[in-house]
């Protein structure tokens, strides 16, 4: 990627930066699905998204 001018920058995985955006992206999640539906299965998790 150094021919379109992008350094590359090696973290370790699993690193505070990026743990933030996984965290709030669950925070939100939660807020947002699964605090206000109920589901008994995959199945039944899977055919209520359908209708999100």
């Amino acid at each position: 990627m150094q021919y379109l001018g992008i350094r590359h920058k090696i973290i370790c995985p699993s690193t505070p930066r990026h743990n933030g955006k996984v965290e709030r992206s669950h925070h939100k999640d939660n807020e947002h699905f699964y605090a206000t539906h109920c589901f008994f299965s995959f199945d039944d998790f899977s055919k209520q998204l359908k209708y999100i």
